[in-house]
């Protein structure tokens, strides 16, 4: 279960200890293909196989964010509408909205579970230096989230579609890594969707 670059890492080193003459194995899961701070993925990722540079294949962030696009509904659901209230909450309170660098240093994405009246929202404008969020605040941030939802709920049929696409790429790529280095490869769906979106 390898975020980000380490996917290609890890497939590089087994390809190499192939070659090597070793008899490595590997089972890999991606994960956050477009990258993580511990684990960046050049913005295009550009293919690492030799087939995948010949088509010159590359891939933006935002076609690789589109892999981690998992059902929205339950848990998601709600962790989204909060984080889309409280994205309406700081552009009215003046700040730009980015969610990545409001939380930076606060409480974790999936604080956003508890939602924006159970302290969530609280915690983030705080973090700002700015004063908790009146209970108007709060119901027109609600009011927000929940009108933006159905859109986005929408949004997100395609983007699985399109995400798929991109994994597969990702995993083709990968795959014909080690293929060259004469190792037998097989490319499964392990998990239902309702599991996750890998």
């Amino acid at each position: 279960h390898a975020c980000g670059n380490l996917g290609d890492v890890a497939v590089k080193a087994v390809a190499d200890a192939a070659i090597s003459g070793l008899q490595p194995s590997l089972l890999l899961v991606s994960c956050c293909l477009q990258g993580r701070p511990w684990a960046p993925v050049a913005d295009p990722r550009p293919a690492i196989s030799a087939l995948g540079r010949g088509l010159n294949v590359t891939l933006p962030r935002e076609a690789l964010q589109m892999t981690n696009i998992g059902c929205v509904q339950g848990a998601a659901a709600r962790t989204i509408k909060a984080r889309l209230g409280l994205q309406w909450l700081l552009k009215c309170r003046g700040l730009d909205g980015n969610i990545a660098t409001a939380l930076k240093g606060g409480p974790r994405r999936r604080d956003a579970l508890r939602g924006l009246r159970d302290g969530f929202a609280a915690e983030v404008l705080e973090l700002h230096g700015l004063a908790p969020p009146s209970v108007t605040e709060l119901d027109a941030a609600e009011a927000h989230a929940d009108t933006a939802m159905p859109a986005l709920q929408r949004l997100g049929l395609l983007g699985r579609l399109f995400g798929d696409v991109v994994e597969l790429a990702v995993v083709a790529d990968r795959a014909c890594v080690l293929a060259d280095a004469g190792l037998l490869v097989e490319v499964r769906t392990l998990f239902p969707r309702s599991a996750s979106p890998r």
